[in-house]
């Protein structure tokens, strides 16, 4: 694996700019959850965007699976947390199922990297 410099550069600072937009966007009374949710929407954003495009992986093959996974993971990722944000009236609401979507993403990378195909 090799990390390139530029698509990185460009995944974080699209991040940054979806959990701005999360934060600005937010309809509801609590600090503390408008400040969460665009936290996890940073981190998650960027986790999943610079593991999908930020990365040279040994083959071609592992790197179009794992381009397709993160993108699709980025897209669900991004409208889960816009419900959880709108319907959900307490931080643990947000934080664990968004958490565990994370640790989903990180397991299927892994194991797909590490198939060898």
């Amino acid at each position: 694996m090799k990390s390139k410099f530029f698509p990185n550069v460009i995944a974080i600072f699209t991040s940054l700019f979806i959990g701005y937009g999360f934060f600005a966007f937010y309809v509801g009374n609590s600090l503390q959850i408008q400040i969460l949710t665009s936290f996890i929407s940073f981190i998650f954003s960027a986790l999943t965007l610079v593991s999908a495009f930020g990365i040279n992986y040994e083959t071609t093959r592992i790197g179009n699976v794992i381009n397709f996974v993160g993108t699709t993971f980025f897209t669900l990722g991004l409208i889960f947390l816009a419900l959880l944000m709108i319907f959900s009236e307490t931080a643990k609401w947000i934080v664990l199922p968004m958490g565990l979507f994370s640790l989903l993403y990180l397991a299927i990378i892994y194991f797909v990297s590490k198939s060898g195909q």
